[in-house]
């Protein structure tokens, strides 16, 4: 009987895992639905950008950037299994970083839950590998690689760039903002189309980490700073009002990062 009991159970728990397998790629089938899956709230980073290089207030908004990109595409919960240690956690934060795995994540509903009981941990984990890529790999250098002001002509032919960039990869894209001082910001574009007078973005950007926001920028802009102006760009500026001060020109990066997510993802779902 205890061998039977033993059998049903390893059968349960098999078909559990099939079928949450199955739930997780029907989730990442397509950028569409990874970015319907990141309009709820539940699903995103609950840290803010905060901290930054050698504790300096300098933020985290690339690194932070990368971190949710991850955890769109790679973290499957599984709020049915225990919750994992304080150092079993550490580990779920590291492999999320590396980026090279879908990492499961037990006992939470969804991700904004673990990270609000892993904030600190979270945001320190950010904070080392913002210091690692600063000192190293030298990744600061990228603020200071392209134009901080473009003319309106050159901007536009910029903006259709990227818009190519985003329909060939068909994938969530990592974006540095350089503004016209001496820092940059980062964005992540869930999506882009060409509209009669401008362009619809819809972004995630880590001033305001819980939601994506959908912006227009007109045909005569020459900043990816949405104009205030427009009624669309209201809900963005209620959150974020203090970069309408600046110019900034958007440049894509990390394209080898959202190449392998999407493998990890393909190879995950194709088993």
């Amino acid at each position: 009987m205890k061998t039977l009991i033993l059998l049903l159970s390893l059968l349960s728990l098999s078909t559990y895992a099939q079928s949450s397998r199955e739930t997780f790629c029907k989730e990442h089938s397509s950028l569409k639905s990874i970015e319907a899956k990141m309009r709820s709230y539940h699903n995103m980073v609950n840290v803010g950008n905060e901290s930054g290089f050698l504790g300096m207030k300098t933020g985290v908004c690339w690194w932070h950037s990368r971190f949710q990109r991850n955890v769109s595409y790679l973290v499957q919960m599984e709020p049915t299994l225990p919750k994992p240690t304080d150092a079993q956690a550490k580990a779920i934060i590291k492999k999320i970083i590396s980026g090279k795995e879908i990492v499961i994540i037990p006992g939470f509903e969804n991700f904004r839950m673990f990270s609000i009981k892993y904030y600190k941990q979270i945001v320190n984990s950010l904070t080392k590998w913002i210091n690692t890529d600063f000192l190293i790999r030298q990744d600061w250098t990228r603020a200071y690689k392209g134009a901080s002001t473009l003319s309106v002509g050159d901007f536009q032919e910029h903006m259709k760039g990227i818009h190519e960039q985003f329909l060939a990869n068909d994938g969530i894209l990592f974006m540095i903002l350089q503004f016209n001082t001496n820092i940059a910001h980062s964005w992540l574009m869930t999506n882009m189309e060409k509209v009669k007078t401008g362009w619809n973005l819809s972004v995630v950007d880590s001033q305001s980490p819980l939601y994506v926001y959908d912006i227009y920028i007109d045909d005569s802009a020459s900043s990816i700073i949405p104009n205030p102006k427009f009624p669309k760009n209201k809900e963005y500026f209620n959150a974020i009002s203090h970069f309408n001060q600046y110019v900034a020109v958007p440049y894509v990066y990390q394209m080898s990062e959202l190449k392998r997510n999407k493998e990890v993802v393909s190879k995950y779902c194709n088993q």
